[in-house]
């Protein structure tokens, strides 16, 4: 569905992206993790043919127009504030070159599933900020793209529209279309994706499946409730001793050592799992 290899850009003298690849297939989640001037935006840009690579090259099914093979939500609002909900959508669907009697059946569909039929004729600048995130999402749903570019999508969203951007992304992986998923939240890419790329100054710091990832590291936690004493402390393959509120997170070399401390422990509470994906981001940026 998708193949990026050796993807490298340069702005200047400076490279922006170095020999990057990756490739997605239908249904995956790809996270993509990085600070600010990590390379993603350059990314999504060189993906979406707004510029193009020094060097490498993208790899897409066969297709007339590559912009139409994705759908693009940006981390910034890029809406037009003084025109109506239903302009916005037609217009860009257009630009898709949708015809209009389709596109007016999925944007009544769509905005229906966002619960925003009541304010179809509203102006953008009278929208909530989440509101207008339902918007871009829309534009970048309209033309039934193959590949879905989300760039901090649940950023500013209440509780109950990050449960539905969740279940609409879901419902669209598992119609065989690939997400990209740029996060600075890390909960949400190890529960949502099931592949992560980290990039640091242009650079590849970590890349593959994450559960993969998390097994080839070894190191597992164990965390405990109402443990006040660290009474556990001295025990062999110990790392590390982190308190997270009314419970302690041990870090283990190995599950053997961690099952030691389940034992001793004999609390329902005691659990172990892999590394969680903020460390693993964190060692390697």
């Amino acid at each position: 569905m998708l193949k990026v290899r050796d993807l490298t850009k340069y702005y200047g003298q400076h490279r922006a992206l170095s020999e990057l690849s990756f490739s997605l297939s239908a249904t995956d989640i790809l996270g993509i993790l990085g600070p600010n001037g990590s390379g993603k935006t350059t990314l999504f840009r060189l993906l979406l043919g707004l510029i193009q690579p020094n060097d490498g090259y993208i790899e897409i099914p066969s297709h007339k127009n590559q912009s139409l093979y994705f759908g693009y939500l940006p981390e910034e609002r890029s809406v037009y504030k003084d025109i109506s909900v239903k302009e916005q959508i037609v217009y860009l669907a257009q630009l898709k070159k949708m015809k209009l009697k389709d596109i007016e059946k999925e944007l009544n569909y769509w905005l229906y599933r966002f619960d925003m039929l009541k304010v179809k004729n509203h102006y953008i600048r009278e929208l909530s900020k989440g509101n207008q995130q339902k918007v871009q999402f829309i534009c970048a749903l309209i033309h039934k793209p193959k590949i879905l570019i989300l760039d901090e999508p649940l950023t500013g969203l209440d509780a109950a529209n990050v449960t539905l951007f969740k279940q609409i992304m879901l419902e669209q992986s598992k119609m065989g279309k690939a997400i990209l998923l740029a996060s600075h939240q890390y909960e949400e890419i190890e529960t949502f994706c099931n592949q992560v790329l980290l990039l640091n100054k242009g650079e590849t710091s970590l890349k593959g499946d994450l559960r993969d990832l998390k097994h080839e590291d070894g190191r597992v936690v164990v965390t405990l409730d109402d443990d006040q004493q660290l009474q556990y402390k001295y025990l062999d393959g110990l790392l590390d001793i982190k308190k997270e509120g009314n419970y302690t997170a041990y870090t283990f070399e190995d599950r053997y050592s961690a099952e030691i401390l389940v034992n001793q422990a004999s609390n329902p509470t005691c659990k172990i799992e892999p590394i969680g994906l903020r460390r693993l981001v964190e060692e390697n940026v």
